[in-house]
């Protein structure tokens, strides 16, 4: 009769002290819910998308970056311009050279009339306004060197984006069709191909000039283009064109 009594005590304090632990964790498990429910923000209660977008947005932009392996079959002008002032459409000069096949075909430059008596250059290039009140504006200058482009297949010019800057708004403000034609940048190219503080100081048209051993008269616009030409000339004699890709503009 005293074991049965034992027993039943034993079974009781069982039970008492396994309910005790199963109601501590559920208080437990509610407390952590509420807590978790309150760190909570609006982001963590959106709804889950249920479905994933089956087309891929196609990139808005292209690489200019290209390789031009046979550029000795190219036909190329080089152009250098000078302007007034800080104005892209006030040229006052403008200095060209033919390459074909990797020679110099022909030579020209033209001085131009801007329309503007501003001269903030002059002591840059030594143009003034009374040199170009008679000369001819870029309207009448343009078709007289356009015959020469003929054909070509890239324009190249010393920091290129200058060039193509002032001639778009040059055939902009003479009503002229938009030039569609590339342009090769041989201050990008030589800057590749020449280090900066082991082959020279700086790219400057100047110091390339001199490291090709050109007598450049700097800032005169024919001189310049063919600086530029043979800077091309040389890139073009060796394995450049072939080993690294040119961004064109």
């Amino acid at each position: 009769m005293d074991i049965i009594i034992i027993l039943a005590i034993l079974a009781f304090l069982y039970f008492y002290l396994t309910d005790n632990k199963r109601m501590d964790r559920e208080v437990n498990e509610d407390y952590e819910q509420r807590a978790q429910n309150e760190t909570k923000t609006y982001r963590d209660y959106r709804p889950k998308a249920t479905f994933k977008p089956t087309y891929k947005r196609k990139s808005t932009t292209k690489s200019n970056d290209i390789y031009i392996k046979n550029i000795k079959s190219k036909n190329l002008a080089v152009i250098d311009f000078e302007t007034a002032n800080d104005d892209p459409s006030s040229a006052c000069q403008v200095g060209y050279v033919i390459i074909k096949k990797n020679k110099i075909y022909k030579i020209g430059s033209f001085y131009i009339k801007p329309k503007t008596n501003d001269f903030k250059y002059t002591y840059m290039h030594g143009i003034t306004a009374s040199m170009v009140k008679n000369k001819l504006d870029f309207h009448k200058v343009w078709p007289k060197i356009q015959k020469e482009f003929k054909g070509i297949d890239y324009f190249v010019a010393h920091n290129a984006p200058f060039d193509k800057r002032v001639l778009d708004n040059c055939l902009y403000k003479s009503k002229f069709k938009k030039n569609l034609i590339k342009f090769i940048c041989t201050l990008q190219i030589s800057r590749i191909y020449w280090k900066k503080g082991i082959d020279v100081n700086n790219h400057q048209l100047s110091t390339i000039a001199k490291k090709i051993k050109f007598n450049l008269n700097h800032h005169e616009a024919e001189s310049d283009a063919i600086a530029c030409a043979k800077i091309i000339q040389k890139l073009s004699n060796s394995k450049f064109f072939s080993n690294n890709k040119v961004r064109l503009y």
